[in-house]
């Protein structure tokens, strides 16, 4: 797959941004991840929150865990096990709803 200069460019700016919004956060909230201080401040330095890697989702490590929707059957993977419930970010976006709750499956 050949990538073009415009394109690889806009993926280095998008993972700076990504990690100038992790300092910024840390310095200010003394907050790490990814949550909604993070985010807030990732959206109003321009970050776009699309995914910069170049790696397609089958070439990564199983990760431990699966989040399932059993709805929509969308898949999410998780290296931690998750401290708190989560909902399917498409049937449910933004908020969480009990009613679209993840399933967590252990891998391993």
């Amino acid at each position: 797959m050949a990538i073009t200069r415009i394109q690889d460019s806009e993926q280095v700016k998008q993972t700076i941004l990504h990690e100038i919004a992790h300092c910024f956060a840390f310095e200010i909230y003394q907050h790490r991840g990814h949550g909604f201080k993070w985010k807030q401040i990732a959206r109003h330095i321009g970050y776009t929150g699309e995914r910069t890697s170049l790696v397609e989702d089958k070439k990564l490590p199983k990760s431990k865990y699966t989040l399932k929707c059993n709805y929509c059957d969308h898949i999410g993977r998780m290296y931690k096990k998750p401290k708190r419930s989560r909902s399917c970010p498409n049937c449910h976006p933004g908020s969480y709803n009990a009613n679209y709750k993840l399933e967590v499956i252990q891998n391993w």
